[in-house]
């Protein structure tokens, strides 16, 4: 599996990570777990977030998934004090394109989060094989860029990192 270090942070490969049917662990008390929909695939269909307080209190939501998921963590990404579960997800379709969702955990009730798409300067050589990681209550998005001239192969030109600032809702680069 290929890794990269960027900032002291180790990004795990997405387009040859692993990807799960399902993750259970303890955050602040909490019981979280993640799965794809009963009997699916785990290339599409759809994706079941559970969070059990030690209160008593539980929560689930189901949506729709598009690709396997890769990846899930939890923490307070916005800094309100309230933790966000951050799912990652790697497309069905060619180019390993990554997506992540979250979902704020109100106590009692789970939130679901948007989380921004790139924008139009960080779409330029974007090919996907991202990588998604969790660092220090920040999520953190890699991917290589390319670039193409008329009809040659595509060039791997470096590597792009950003972070996921949720109050300006918008990545930005590290």
């Amino acid at each position: 599996m290929r890794s990269l270090t960027i900032l002291g942070f180790l990004f795990v490969s997405l387009s040859q990570g692993f990807a799960f049917d399902s993750k259970t662990w303890m955050h602040k008390g909490c019981k979280i777990h993640v799965a794809v929909g009963a009997r699916e695939t785990s290339s599409i269909g759809s994706l079941l977030v559970t969070v059990a307080a030690p209160s008593g209190k539980r929560a689930t939501v189901r949506v729709d998934r598009d690709g396997a998921m890769v990846g899930a963590w939890a923490a307070d990404l916005d800094s309100d004090g309230k933790f966000e579960v951050i799912v990652a997800t790697r497309s069905a379709a060619g180019g390993n394109y990554g997506k992540a969702v979250a979902y704020s955990w109100t106590g009692s009730a789970l939130k679901k989060r948007s989380v921004p798409e790139l924008n139009i300067s960080q779409l330029s050589g974007y090919r996907g094989e991202d990588q998604f990681s969790v660092t220090r209550n920040s999520l953190y998005r890699s991917y290589p860029t390319f670039v193409q001239k008329s009809n040659d192969p595509a060039r791997k030109t470096g590597n792009r990192t950003l972070k996921l600032n949720l109050k300006r809702f918008r990545w930005e680069a590290v």
